[in-house]
């Protein structure tokens, strides 16, 4: 990654880098999170990404690494102890080989990668190249059939692998970055390219890859890095870039990049979504994680600064709280013990429970050292962590790449750094795993009646004491309140859970030596809450052909209901009504004489229960006549006959 971005930089603005130092970390006596290990050195040249899978089966996490200028991947096998065995170098397939991800991408067990490509040295360039290298169990890889293919642009720049269409099978997304202008203010050909994974029949996946979609929108400017996330709660994984701003001239300094988020419709399709400042300039790595606890994705991007200003103008690590439905919000930004950082990695370092931040620094832009910067989420902010930054040892180069996970088999989390040459370097966690916890919960009344209050009681238990700390309650991905922990249980009340089920989970975020642990889901029923619907009818009575109007009145303890009123003569359905402040009416001219028994039926609706009015007696007279007679011959003579014609007349009608 570094080095092509440093080469884009070089060609678009035509400047000297600078180098400059960076301070000294001395020793350290003072309690430290990471212990950094002795650099190790390996085949590969420049680092560019790297990660950590169990590629022989044997329980121990091994490290693939990109090589940019070794054009290859390299693999070492851990030993389990921190440390790594002898590397094997396999063939990426392309020429600058920068981005890989492990993952089964045949359903055989077996973690396999995904390499890219950006097989260029020159801003116009060949396709990228996405090589496909299946995994044997044993260490060993071979290239899938139809490998390496064409990633549908020029520099293919970032890589993520995530089912984006539901089937089981891992598809792959790259983004492309096309051809500068002649000032370098403009790109043509950016693009993100989304494969999908063929099925064997089984629904297994092949390691083959057909084109799926291109996402063309909104990409104004370089991408320079990609991820998949669930960004908006619906259970699809969304897709997230960063790219470079733009300043309008090329006398103007640099600008902050842009966060860019596409949802996924599960079939295929993205539509574009949220964006926001990437809180720096140059941002050239992203990663995600919950580092708000709320239960979402937050967007964590590396911004290197402006490499050509000695001060690295708007350098720092932003993090991007996801505010829900495909949108962030306003980044904020670190910058302590920060030198163009270059990528951040998203964990539990300090076993709290909350996603902590690891960071590579460049350090320099060219001579001198990168570092680790290490940063303990607080659950408000982020602090350095005990003994950041760490330092990476003589020869380390450039910080590049770096990688979580656990080395050792302790229980915590340690860290695996890359530079620019040959080297790398493993940071050993030093926290003490805390004892293991079991949480349960339950919740009372249930079923509830929506607008009563729900007591929700998590009970957290482990063999080596009464733990003690807070536990959190959420309901799905949303988060309901805490409670503090009290001889081992915590409650939190709510009166406002919907009607539905609700499956409620309770965290213990782990304290006083204690470990973190989440409950099994409760499933918690909300049922409508009670409703009384009253019925009266004017006028009363009525005369056949006046229009008579009912007025149904709903009422509830927990609210004004909405919805539909149904008004019934009998089992007859005269009409409806909604209702507006509670009320609904129906009017009607068309009610025969006599006594009518009239009911209103209100619906279920939202959060209320439906409910019958009494009947109502609606009683309707015959309407008014008037009659009148005439004769004829009149005046008639004795014995003539006369005919009497007599006329009856209503304005309702034509009696009969």
């Amino acid at each position: 990654m570094a080095l092509s971005i440093r080469r884009y930089f070089r060609t678009t603005h035509r400047r000297k880098f600078t180098r400059f130092a960076v301070e000294r970390l001395e020793d350290r006596t003072t309690p430290t999170l990471f212990n950094p290990q002795t650099p190790f050195t390996s085949s590969f040249t420049n680092a560019s990404d790297g990660v950590l899978a169990d590629f022989n089966n044997d329980g121990k996490l091994d490290l693939a690494v990109a090589g940019a200028v070794s054009n290859n991947v390299t693999v070492m096998l851990g030993n389990g102890n921190g440390t790594f065995g002898g590397a094997t170098g396999v063939a990426s397939g392309g020429t600058n080989t920068y981005f890989l991800v492990a993952a089964d991408l045949n359903g055989d067990g077996n973690q396999d990668i995904a390499v890219v490509n950006v097989n260029s040295t020159s801003q116009i360039a060949p396709p990228g190249t996405v090589n496909i290298l299946l995994g044997n169990g044993g260490g060993g890889f071979t290239q899938a059939a139809g490998s390496p293919f064409q990633t549908g642009g020029n520099n293919a720049f970032g890589l993520t692998v995530a089912d984006y269409t539901g089937d089981g099978i891992p598809d792959i997304a790259v983004c492309n970055f096309g051809n500068a202008s002649a000032d370098g203010q403009s790109f043509t050909g950016n693009n993100i390219s989304v494969f999908q994974g063929t099925n064997d029949g089984s629904g297994k996946g092949t390691g083959q890859y057909t084109s799926l979609t291109t996402i063309t929108n909104g990409l104004t400017f370089v991408p320079t890095a990609i991820t998949s996330a669930d960004m908006n709660a619906d259970g699809k994984p969304d897709i997230v870039v960063c790219m470079p701003g733009i300043p309008a001239d090329t006398n103007d300094p640099p600008i902050d990049g842009t966060i860019a988020i596409y949802l996924n419709n599960g079939t295929g399709g993205f539509t574009a979504a949220g964006t926001a400042d990437s809180g720096g300039i140059y941002p050239v790595a992203i990663t995600t994680g919950d580092t708000s606890g709320d239960g979402k994705p937050d967007v964590i991007v590396s911004n290197a600064g402006d490499i050509n200003d000695l001060a690295l103008t708007g350098q720092g690590v932003a993090v991007l709280v996801n505010s829900g439905g495909g949108n962030i919000n306003p980044p904020t930004t670190i910058t302590t013990s920060i030198s163009s950082p270059f990528m951040t990695t998203a964990a539990d370092f300090t076993g709290d429970g909350k996603i902590d931040l690891g960071v590579v620094n460049l350090g320099a832009l060219s001579g001198s050292n990168g570092y680790v910067s290490a940063y303990a989420n607080t659950g408000s902010s982020f602090t350095s962590a005990d003994g950041s930054p760490y330092s990476s040892g003589s020869g380390f180069g450039a910080g590049q790449v770096i990688i979580a996970g656990d080395l050792n088999g302790d229980g915590a989390i340690d860290l695996v750094a890359l530079g620019d040459g040959h080297k790398g370097q493993v940071l050993l966690n030093t926290t003490t795993p805390g004892a293991s916890t079991t949480t349960s919960l339950t919740g009372s009344p249930n079923p509830s009646t929506y607008g009563t209050s729900v007591t929700f009681t998590a009970t957290v238990t482990s063999g080596s004491g009464t733990p003690t700390g807070t536990v959190t309650f959420l309901d799905g991905a949303t988060t309901l309140g805490t409670g503090t922990l009290s001889s081992g249980t915590a409650t939190f009340n709510t009166s406002t859970l919907t009607v539905g089920t609700h499956s409620v989970t309770a965290r213990y975020e782990g304290a006083g030596g204690f470990s973190t642990s989440t409950s099994s889901a409760f499933s918690q029923t909300v049922n409508g809450a009670a409703t009384t619907t009253t019925l009266v009818g004017a006028p009363n009575p009525s005369n056949f052909g006046d229009s008579v109007t009912f007025t149904a009145t709903v009422g509830s303890t927990a609210g004004t209901p909405t919805g539909t009123v149904t008004f019934f003569d009998g089992a007859n359905q005269l009409g409806t009504g909604s209702l507006t402040g509670g009320t609904a009416t129906f009017s009607t001219s068309t009610l025969t004489v006599g006594s009518h028994s009239i009911t209103a039926s209100y619906g279920a609706a939202g959060n209320f229960a439906g409910s019958t009015s009494s009947a109502f007696t609606q009683t309707v007279n015959g309407a008014s006549t008037t009659t009148s007679v005439t004769g004829t011959p009149n005046p008639s003579n004795f014995g003539d006959s006369v005919t009497f014609t007599a006329t009856v007349g209503s304005t309702a009608g034509t009696p009969t």
